[in-house]
């Protein structure tokens, strides 16, 4: 098993390599290059919530400027820490993983089961949005503190104290105690990390419900007993999502997202089947991955009652499941619920950014593998079984892993990121005024010309994009010497 994850982890490694050598790009830009805050580490809440504009995530900020006192700028830096963060959270994806099905049955294979779907999700190009750009290492410790949150409890609940007495029972009780103590602490910090950590609470209870305690003929009674058997660690845990409200009321002017939201809250809820159904394409055939998708809100009832009933259809499956699948009510209940804080009511300029599905990825890596190993379990020879789980794994790992080495290369520079970004989206207005300003940087002024025009072909009044036309013009006429980009 180690010679194993030390395979799988140099395979992530060497997935993620071409990123290595890129710049910063899109919000690292303004975040960590330009943000004076991160250049000086006490006192503490100077980097944590000085700076800039935009609304801060006090623990992702701190390790930046930890970074910025180790090496300054080099995104080298920036980049290892994003992936061991990366390769950690896939030994919690293994370890919660294989907990969660022996839990459920799984026996002896639930460690293999797991293993296998630690190694997709941590190969798999879908994550690279939250590990190659360097600002979203605000999504991958958010994910930290969810994978820690459960993986707490889930320890917890393996000191019983049947069979214990005296001394035994007192040191088990107190093992108890530090765990679950644990759970909230890591669930209270990861509110420092980014507000999707909402879900950790849900998540936990999920998990010692369906998991844990499910019994088919009393499914509901066990929700009621997993609440009553810990009510004080359950209070706490609920309360820590207050961290993450107290931040937003104290940033509320950073957030700007919700006072010019591209949709209401009802229509951009009633997209959000849509997108997550384009995340699922994305999820079996990512080759099409993009930064900036710019998606704009659909409107037609039809496409959205269809998105809509697919959600519906979705939790009366896990509804099922409750009476009768655990495992399977687990799995719907855990991804829809990860998804929810940026997936449901609350809008937000971007209806879809891939990097929302970094967790959930792992909830679908661990049930297509449980699907797989009994689909094998049922069909292969005993004799055949492993060298066929093995086989299987090892084919789509490497699929995958290419695949995030060929995306890996859009992270190299800022103008080959914003090229893609355009080719891929090429309606998003951002996309076009972000690639004018880096031809124009490169000294490239006819193309960054025809980008900033085709910005404004899209939104003809905006402002950033008239003064990047003038600006463009101006150094046009007076070639020796050209203006600065603004940034």
């Amino acid at each position: 098993m180690v010679a194993a994850a030390l395979a799988v982890a140099a395979v992530t490694i060497v997935s993620h390599a071409p990123a290595w050598r890129g710049a910063f790009v899109g919000d690292d830009i303004s975040e960590i290059a330009e943000n004076p805050a991160i250049r000086v580490l006490w006192p503490p809440w100077v980097p944590m919530m000085e700076g800039t504009a935009m609304p801060h995530r006090p623990l992702p900020y701190y390790t930046f400027a930890v970074n910025y006192a180790l090496h300054g700028l080099d995104p080298r830096g920036y980049h290892a820490v994003n992936l061991a963060i990366h390769l950690v959270n896939g030994w919690l994806v293994w370890w919660v993983g294989r907990e969660v099905l022996r839990r459920l049955g799984g026996g002896e294979a639930s460690g293999g089961v797991a293993l296998a779907a630690a190694t997709l999700w941590l190969v798999h190009p879908l994550c690279t949005q939250a590990v190659d750009y360097i600002y979203q290492r605000i999504e991958s410790l958010g994910a930290l503190a969810i994978l820690g949150t459960v993986a707490c409890l889930l320890q917890a609940t393996r000191h019983t104290l049947a069979n214990a007495s005296g001394f035994q029972e007192i040191a088990k009780a107190d093992r108890v105690f530090r765990w679950l103590a644990a759970s909230v602490t890591a669930s209270a910090a990861g509110m420092l990390c980014k507000e999707h950590v909402a879900a950790a609470p849900v998540a936990a209870l999920l998990v010692d419900w369906l998991a844990l305690r499910w019994r088919p003929a009393a499914a509901w009674q066990s929700l009621v007993d997993a609440l009553r058997s810990r009510p004080i660690y359950y209070a706490a845990l609920f309360a820590t999502p207050l961290i993450a409200v107290g931040l937003v009321i104290l940033q509320r002017d950073r957030f700007t997202d919700f006072r010019q939201p591209l949709a209401g809250p009802l229509l951009y809820a009633a997209n959000q089947p849509l997108v997550i159904g384009e995340y699922l394409a994305q999820v079996v055939w990512p080759a099409r991955l993009c930064i900036d998708w710019y998606r704009l809100p659909i409107e037609n009832p039809a496409l959205l009652a269809l998105g809509v009933a697919a959600v519906v259809l979705a939790l009366a499956v896990a509804a099922w499941g409750v009476r009768h699948a655990g495992g399977l009510a687990l799995a719907i209940l855990l991804f829809l619920t990860l998804l929810a804080p940026t997936s449901s009511l609350l809008p937000v300029n971007d209806l879809m950014v891939e990097h929302r599905m970094y967790l959930p990825l792992a909830v679908l890596c661990v049930g297509v593998c449980a699907v797989g190993h009994g689909l094998i379990s049922r069909h292969v020879a005993p004799v055949w079984r492993q060298a066929a789980a093995i086989g299987a794994t090892a084919l789509v790992a490497v699929a995958l892993a290419a695949t995030t080495w060929d995306r890996c290369h859009a992270y190299q520079s800022r103008l080959v990121m914003w090229a893609d970004v355009v080719m891929k989206s090429p309606r998003n207005p951002r996309g076009w005024q972000t690639l004018a300003l880096e031809l124009w940087q490169a000294g490239v002024l006819d193309r960054a010309l025809e980008a900033v025009d085709k910005s404004l072909a899209i939104v003809p009044d905006s402002a950033v994009s008239l003064a990047t036309r003038k600006a463009i013009l101006a150094a046009l006429e007076q070639p020796a010497k050209p203006a600065g980009a603004p940034r």
